[in-house]
């Protein structure tokens, strides 16, 4: 009965060790994943850290390496796909310059050429009334595109 008790309890502590390596790569790839969606350069973490035996090639190109059991895992940079994060993504698929610029893609990114009265980086309607290019005390009405 001893016996058992002390297998029983080692299963226990096995089984909790599992779950908590689990949660701990879960919290690793939902940060990594974060960081990555919101844009932040993950290079450098790459090279700071051992992530083990398949990243220590660093076959992620434009992301970070996760190892996992049988391979490695690349979480991308915004604006690359594939298995190595070596893929451009054609952000003007999406039309992100609306109807007010022409999208022109990039390794990894996307500029827009706005037309006359848009900017930024979507081209939205810019206020020209923030300037104050009216004179002698009129008034500035921005209007869509122009004031």
């Amino acid at each position: 009965v001893a016996r058992l008790k002390k297998e029983k309890a080692r299963s226990n502590s096995a089984t909790a060790y599992r779950v908590i390596v689990m949660l701990l790569l879960f919290s690793m790839t939902a940060g990594i994943a974060y960081l990555v969606y919101n844009g932040t350069d993950t290079s450098s973490m790459l090279r700071s850290s051992k992530l083990g035996p398949f990243c220590a090639s660093e076959p992620c190109a434009n992301g970070v390496c996760l190892n996992g059991a049988n391979g490695y895992y690349c979480f991308c940079n915004g604006g690359w796909a594939g298995k190595q994060c070596d893929e451009d993504v054609d952000e003007c698929k999406t039309n992100p310059c609306g109807e007010n610029g022409q999208c022109i893609n990039s390794q990894g990114s996307y500029t827009c050429n706005c037309t006359e009265g848009y900017g930024g980086k979507s081209c939205q309607d810019i206020n020209e009334c923030d300037d104050d290019p009216c004179h002698n005390n009129a008034d500035c009405s921005n209007t869509e595109g122009s004031f």
